[in-house]
């Protein structure tokens, strides 16, 4: 599918047509590969929630800051290893382009197309130990290369998680996520970054499945740890909380 979209704030505008490509292909009754190409454009009065969130078994990118522009094409490949094991290998390939303001020497506004290109491997395992547990692990490496070639950089990313299903309708789950980020050149507003951060959290299905209550608690440590998302152009690496706890209750209403 495709859709024609125009968008702008009063300082730029642009207009191009938004394609949207998936295809899968299975490959035997437990194997499926899954190609996507699509574009994106996060408006700037907008979330990205009115956006489709899948395309051919891959994931769109909503949330992402502003008036980006997004070109993705990735090549994934997912197998079921009998009952229990699920896996999936991703390969993928980002351009990214944003609009900057600047002041020029007349004190008018000028737009710039700051760009970045992603590119990477995502591999991702889960599967069940018995009957009551199970167990996930996922890695990532991802290559940024911005327009500046100093703000370069190498992302290795990976998690383990270990789930418990209980006869009572409740579930726990413990998850360990590890970062490592290289820069090509550190700076004052640029370095790299390593930690490894523990979550912990519970749910449990109340009256039929209708209702959920859930808890998740992060970072129970308290370190302090500085994390470069994948929004791009963002040159600035900000410390998160120390510490974070979200508890509610949701409900459906038939």
């Amino acid at each position: 599918g495709c859709t024609q979209l125009a968008m702008g704030d009063g300082c730029w505008s642009r207009s191009q047509l938004i394609p949207r490509l998936g295809w899968n292909h299975e490959l035997s009754e437990s194997s499926t590969l899954h190609g996507v190409y699509f574009e994106q454009i996060q408006p700037s009065i907008l979330s990205g929630g009115l956006q489709r969130n899948e395309i051919a078994g891959s994931p769109l990118i909503l949330g992402q800051p502003r008036g980006l522009f997004i070109n993705h094409t990735s090549l994934a490949l997912e197998r079921q290893w009998g009952h229990s094991w699920y896996t999936r290998a991703e390969l993928l390939r980002e351009k990214l382009e944003s609009p900057q303001a600047t002041i020029n020497s007349t004190s008018a506004v000028a737009i710039e197309w700051e760009k970045e290109e992603r590119s990477g491997v995502e591999l991702s395992l889960e599967g069940l130990l018995s009957e009551r547990w199970g167990l996930g692990a996922g890695v990532r490496y991802l290559t940024v290369e911005p327009s500046v070639a100093a703000n370069e950089r190498k992302d290795l990313e990976s998690s383990l998680t270990l789930t418990y299903l209980s006869p009572d309708a409740w579930r726990g789950q413990l998850n360990l996520w590890f970062v490592n980020q290289n820069y090509r050149q550190n700076s004052s507003s640029l370095s790299d970054s390593r930690f490894l951060i523990p979550s912990l959290s519970f749910e449990k299905d109340i009256s039929g499945k209708q209702g959920l209550l859930f808890f998740r608690l992060e970072n129970p440590l308290s370190q302090e740890y500085r994390y470069q998302s994948r929004d791009p152009l963002d040159s600035l690496q900000k410390p998160w909380q120390k510490i974070r706890t979200l508890a509610g209750l949701r409900w459906t209403f038939d």
